[in-house]
């Protein structure tokens, strides 16, 4: 708000207040990335889950996101279905490995501390059904492409 004015057309950014964005040279910018892709903190946490790839039925899948274990109170499953104070999951697995989505269903807050996730200690089969429900969302939004 330190950098907000009030006009009579409502709040503007005052950009003479603010600090110039730092700016990388492309040689900077990979040099960075390939630290950063170093910092692997979790890699004990993926490699001990067993992911299975499995089919699922899309109505069953989106029963169990939703009702049975309640995801799409705060996640959405397709662009229009769901909750939005978490992130949508609809990529998800596009974006993310198989092992990490299982492995923060089974414990949110090894992941990130503050993660108002619930952890709802499933086992692997319901862990797994959920990854595969994501796969197949996943596999239905690039068929739109």
């Amino acid at each position: 708000m330190k950098h907000a004015r009030s006009t009579p057309e409502g709040d503007v950014i005052d950009e003479s207040k603010l600090t110039e964005h730092p700016r990388l040279s492309p040689g900077e910018a990979a040099q960075v990335t390939d630290y950063l892709m170093t910092l692997k903190p979790n890699d004990k946490l993926i490699a001990a889950e067993s992911y299975t790839e499995a089919n699922v039925s899309p109505r069953m899948g989106a029963m169990d996101f939703v009702k049975f274990k309640g995801c799409g109170g705060c996640h959405m499953d397709t662009a229009k279905d769901g909750g939005v104070s978490g992130p949508e999951l609809y990529t998800a697995w596009q974006r993310l490995q198989p092992e990490f989505i299982a492995s923060y269903i089974r414990d949110p807050v090894a992941w990130e501390a503050r993660s108002i996730m619930p952890n709802k200690h499933l086992a692997d089969g319901p862990i797994n059904k959920l990854v595969n429900y994501l796969r197949s969302v996943g596999a239905e939004k690039e068929a739109e492409k």
